[in-house]
């Protein structure tokens, strides 16, 4: 991928420890699986709630992160939504496994708040960037190609689910993808719930850097 600039900033929501952990020794418990152990504790595992962005301007920062903190009293959080006890299911997409959060309206309406109350930083590309950046995604439908242009990322609201990726197979073998599926289905099976009750925004100041925490919420 070829980025236009950096730094970039996200809005994460981090996935329950106790989880990570026991991801984090099924694959220590394989060793082809090295380099995800490796990805992971350099990354961590979240759920992205703004996709990353370029900023307007980097004398906002400060700015950025003080309606961060405050993004409580921002936006509207439903209080139907239970952050420390969400269901989902391990599923596979293309070659990847995934934890998908089960549909909930209530969470829709929470993420797509955060999108549209911290777009004001993000930067509108001009037609060269514009070509360049939209290049990264695969081919776009009318209405991703709508999103990217008044959001900066095509795969927005009726457009996404939310999940987070736990792991790519590392070849495109159907029965060793299921059967790494199965291996975390197993592993997970005590957590009916996971906890992802804190709000991080996270920034990348270079290409092989990954995201780290600027500041962070409980929910």
């Amino acid at each position: 991928m070829s980025y236009i600039e950096f730094p970039r900033f996200a809005i994460h929501l981090n996935l329950d420890k106790k989880v990570i952990e026991a991801i984090l020794n099924f694959y220590k418990g394989n060793d082809n699986l090295n380099t995800h152990y490796e990805d992971i504790t350099n990354h961590g595992l979240h759920l992205i709630i703004k996709p990353p962005f370029y900023i307007n301007d980097l004398n906002n920062v400060e700015k950025l992160i003080s309606i961060f903190l405050n993004l409580k009293n921002e936006i509207d959080i439903p209080n139907t939504i239970n952050f420390k006890e969400f269901s989902y299911e391990v599923k596979t997409f293309n070659n990847i496994i995934i934890l998908e959060l089960i549909k909930n309206n209530a969470f829709d309406f929470f993420s797509n708040q955060v999108v549209r109350r911290l777009d004001e930083f993000r930067k509108v590309l001009n037609p060269y960037d514009y070509q360049k950046d939209i290049s990264r995604f695969d081919k776009l439908t009318e209405n991703q190609i709508l999103n990217y242009q008044i959001w900066g990322y095509p795969y927005l609201f009726e457009e996404t689910s939310h999940y987070v990726s736990i792991l790519t197979s590392p070849d495109t073998d159907k029965k060793n993808l299921e059967f790494l599926t199965a291996k975390i289905k197993k592993i997970l099976h005590d957590f009916n719930y996971i906890n992802l009750s804190k709000l991080s925004i996270c920034k990348q100041s270079n290409e092989i850097e990954p995201f780290y925490e600027l500041a962070s919420i409980d929910l």
